[in-house]
């Protein structure tokens, strides 16, 4: 690049940088030549989202601002994340038998209050038959389908899972995408959040209270171990992926980001529909090895904070 210089780049750890590495070795090989030495200095700082401060919220507060009943610890649940965005047929078949044949609401305006509204039943009805068709031309949407592996199924196990254990259902949909009109039967609170406050973000408050936190793939993951909450990741069949991108960076191998076992549970949906309503809470009681072991690998630790980090590495450098 001339002159000495050289860029600074600070992912969060040294592993999610090797992982980055190996995606573009394998996706985009020109974007190598971005990361030589030559080119830039790598300096793993932690993830920026997060910082101490995160730690030390007020949670009687926070279960006051929320309505959470004194007697009663939260699970909280992130929809999956449905949209009708054109998808390779066998990815639409899935995530249609999946999700969108139950929405009964959609999203009206990202940024509105009440943006969930309900569909005229003759739109449903039209936009159901179509997906219908769809799902039917393809044997991974009629498996589904027929054997009732869908969300209003998931968040039925969710429910007596929580009824079994004494926690409150807490719903955190994000505004752009629908979801199944079931969870909306089934949870105890839904948080309707405009992303207009942040951090901490109001994610982030329910996960200082959360006994559990579950999704699909959802990289509040990592927020959700940095703030000491277990996860769940539902794990979606390899039909969603229809973008070898998205596979890439939707693992489910053991001590991968979205499973290793002591803080983040993978469950294939099926076995999570048929087992999760009479498991125990305390089969997912993360430890605070894999906690860390789990921050080492993917978010950095909690002190000193990546802008600490950085600011001394930079400073190291005059």
């Amino acid at each position: 690049m001339g002159h000495g210089f050289r860029r600074i780049f600070s992912p969060y750890t040294e592993n999610f940088f090797n992982e980055g590495l190996a995606f573009f070795k394998s996706h985009v090989k020109n974007g190598l030549t971005y990361f030589a030495p030559e080119h830039t200095e790598i300096h793993p700082a932690g993830c920026t989202m997060f910082g101490p401060e995160l730690l030390t919220i007020n949670k009687s507060a926070i279960r006051r601002k929320f309505g959470i009943p004194p007697l009663k610890n939260i699970l909280v649940y992130l929809p999956y994340t449905y949209s009708d965005s054109k998808k390779h047929k066998k990815s639409f078949a899935w995530q249609a038998a999946f999700a969108g044949l139950h929405i009964k609401r959609r999203i009206r305006k990202e940024f509105e209050n009440n943006a969930f509204t309900i569909d005229p039943l003759l739109r449903r009805f039209s936009r159901n038959l179509s997906a219908l068709q769809r799902i039917l031309q393809e044997p991974v949407g009629r498996k589904w389908l027929f054997n009732g592996w869908n969300e209003p199924a998931v968040i039925t196990a969710v429910r007596a899972f929580c009824d079994a254990n004494n926690l409150h259902l807490v719903v955190k949909p994000r505004r752009k995408f629908d979801f199944s009109e079931a969870v909306y039967e089934k949870a105890d609170l839904i948080i309707d959040d405009d992303e207009s406050q942040q951090y901490p973000s109001k994610l982030q408050e329910l996960l200082s209270i959360a006994e559990l936190c579950m999704g699909y793939f959802s990289t509040a993951v990592i927020e959700s171990i940095y703030c000491g909450t277990p996860f769940i990741n539902l794990q979606c069949p390899d039909e969603l992926f229809y973008d070898p991108h998205q596979h890439f960076w939707c693992p489910t191998s053991e001590g991968s980001l979205f499973s290793l076992n002591g803080a983040v549970w993978g469950h294939k949906i099926p076995d999570f529909i048929r087992d999760f309503g009479s498991a125990p809470l305390k089969k997912y009681q993360m430890t605070e090895m894999k906690r860390e072991e789990y921050m080492k690998k993917f978010t950095g630790m909690i002190t000193p904070s990546a802008a600490e980090n950085l600011l001394n590495h930079l400073e190291a450098k005059n």
